[in-house]
């Protein structure tokens, strides 16, 4: 495909004040190469507050040296960034300039160029984890998901990230359930989007529906920061497991790891493999990794109650109150519990996934449901 990058316009930013600039809460960098198998931050309006905007770009099939060339362009070097990529490259590097790192976050989209556990054809493999490594020197957030987290698993340096600490232990389809620790989430910062799940979600407890040939992936508890080689001093401090996957595809953890238990994470009480898993380094960059995509988001344990309670704290007693008029028209008590989860999903999904301190909304009158198209399906396995 054609090397691009464009800006995706936010139509429920919040409203500036006359001809005041919006000031700049977060931004979303999505790369991605070849056709999309997760469309989240491209299709799903980010929710921010009254006065503020989210900065969402889209970068397609552009390798790792000519990006990190764009993002250490400074003065002249904008301009032919500008020349070479448009004026929305120029617009990245002023947001990426004029926010905080621990708000920027770089999602390594699931995506058809990262098939078969590599990084995408035509550029050196060997530069992908190097780019990822300095996004993560410079004290950002990356994403990986899925085929990207399946790509970086194979192609790990552990001489720029330290020890890979993930392991791959198959693939599955159709669904997983994800296990976690709801006070532990709310407590989590560094993802606004994992903390609200934990605000929602009492019970610990989502199902996430799942393409074919999706990862199954481990923490290894036998690898720790004192694996790192000697000429790594900055790979990753800590790692948290934040949700685990204890059904996959209709299997159980041990079907995947056999007799190889320092592969299973514990969480609640229950054991799994790697759901969503936080890597720290001493940057301040972290790495989130996921199985699963939140665009398939499918059911959460929520209960209405809970529901209510996070969009008067997320958003306001307005909101809350518009919401609860949309619940108590549903027609049927079916209709009412299908509302609850939906709109919950929808919570997670337009929740920027960065550092929460920008995320508290003090008003919801600008958040909009957003008409979602459904990312193409995997590829079926030959």
């Amino acid at each position: 495909g054609r090397p691009s990058v464009r800006a995706i316009v936010n139509e429920s930013a919040g409203q500036g004040n006359g001809s005041s600039p919006l000031e700049l809460a977060a931004v979303i960098v999505t790369i991605r190469y070849g056709s999309t198998y997760d469309s989240l931050f491209t299709s799903v309006q980010q929710k921010t507050s009254p006065g503020t905007r989210v900065g969402t770009y889209l970068i397609e099939n552009i390798g790792p040296d000519d990006l990190k060339h764009m993002l250490e362009s400074q003065g002249g070097d904008v301009l032919l960034a500008r020349n070479r990529w448009g004026g929305d490259a120029a617009a990245l590097l002023a947001d990426v300039a004029a926010s905080t790192p621990a708000n920027v976050v770089f999602n390594w989209e699931c995506c058809s160029g990262c098939s078969h556990d590599s990084f995408p054809q035509g550029f050196d493999s060997s530069k992908f984890p190097e780019f990822i490594a300095y996004l993560l020197h410079r004290s950002f957030m990356v994403m990986c998901s899925d085929f990207s987290l399946k790509a970086l698993i194979r192609h790990w340096d552990s001489s720029v990230l330290g020890a890979n600490p993930f392991v791959k232990v198959g693939e599955f389809s159709t669904n997983v359930t994800l296990q976690f620790d709801p006070t532990a989430l709310r407590q989590c910062s560094d993802s606004a989007q994992l903390q609200i799940l934990g605000e929602l979600c009492n019970s610990g407890r989502a199902y996430v529906g799942a393409m074919s040939g999706t990862i199954a992936y481990a923490l290894d508890r036998n690898v720790d920061p004192n694996h790192h080689p000697r000429q790594c001093p900055s790979g990753w401090s800590d790692v948290q497991v934040l949700t685990i996957a204890t059904r996959l595809g209709g299997r159980g953890p041990l079907e995947f790891v056999g007799d190889n238990l320092h592969l299973l994470s514990s969480l609640g009480g229950h054991s799994g493999l790697a759901g969503h898993c936080l890597l720290h380094f001493p940057s301040g960059g972290r790495l989130l990794t996921s199985c699963p995509h939140w665009i398939e988001l499918s059911n959460l344990d929520v209960s209405r109650e809970s529901l209510m309670s996070v969009a008067e704290q997320r958003y306001g007693a307005g909101y809350r109150s518009r919401v609860e008029r949309e619940w108590a028209a549903q027609p049927t008590p079916a209709a009412q519990s299908r509302y609850v989860q939906s709109t919950a999903a929808m919570f997670v999904q337009q929740t920027t996934p960065s550092s929460s301190g920008a995320q508290r909304a003090s008003s919801p009158m600008s958040w909009v449901m957003p008409t979602i198209s459904p990312p193409q399906a995997h590829p079926q396995p030959k």
